[in-house]
């Protein structure tokens, strides 16, 4: 009788013993295609996600801005505005920036509609929120074309060294809605300086009352087209609301 050979569906003992070494073998290849398996899924995974769009706009911003200080700390356009490269951080003065902003602002057609005044400690460049915004059902947008606006303010703040803060102020709904509102106007305009290119920091302040003439001594800057609206106060060296 040759064992070599299957015989009546059973193997002699030699081949029953080699493959049982055989198959002893086998789950080193399981294993690796599962490891292979969870790999590409890992990888799947991560190519899906993504970060949430407006962090990653602040991010690359705060990354432009780091390259850009590290390049130019004052800026290019300085001389176009007439504010001289030597300026420290610690701000330039009132007195002269208002002369240098009112100047801008009457000889450009697209400033008719923004205020400047002069307030207590700062300068405040008022913006009629009816004027640049778009609300409607709770939701406001700035409007495309008050987009050029927004970028003239944003180049001309651009060599200032000088604390800016946003100022909301919203006074047609209740209280609740007012604060609300408020802060959408100051939020959304302080994202739109960022991308127009000011890149500082802008601290918000939002109101819902009358505290905000009181505190501004602004009351001749308040019409009714201004009840709502929002500020792009300038403050002096060292000073703060």
């Amino acid at each position: 009788m040759n064992h070599n050979f299957k015989e009546n569906g059973f193997y002699d003992n030699a081949l029953d013993l080699n493959k049982a070494e055989s198959y002893d073998r086998y789950w080193y290849i399981t294993f690796s295609d599962l490891m292979s398996l969870m790999v590409a899924f890992f990888v799947m995974l991560y190519g899906m996600s993504s970060p949430k769009e407006e962090s990653f706009r602040y991010l690359s911003q705060s990354i432009e801005q780091k390259k850009l200080e590290d390049k130019n700390p004052i800026g290019k356009q300085a001389s176009q505005y007439g504010l001289n490269r030597t300026f420290s951080k610690r701000g330039v003065s009132l007195p002269y920036l208002e002369a240098v902003f009112s100047s801008k602002i009457s000889e450009n057609e697209i400033f008719k509609n923004v205020k400047l005044t002069k307030v207590v400690n700062g300068l405040a460049i008022s913006l009629s929120a009816e004027e640049i915004f778009n609300i409607k059902n709770g939701i406001v947008e700035i409007k495309s074309e008050k987009e050029s606006l927004i970028f003239e303010i944003s180049d001309m703040m651009q060599n200032i060294k000088n604390k800016v803060k946003i100022v909301g102020y919203a006074k047609n709904k209740d209280l609740s809605e007012n604060y609300n509102l408020a802060l959408t106007f100051a939020s959304s305009l302080r994202y739109m300086l960022k991308e127009k290119g000011y890149k500082e920091n802008m601290d918000l302040l939002i109101y819902g009352d009358d505290t905000i003439f009181e505190r501004l001594d602004v009351k001749e800057v308040v019409k009714d087209a201004y009840v709502n609206r929002v500020d792009i106060l300038i403050m002096s060296d060292g000073q703060d609301l």
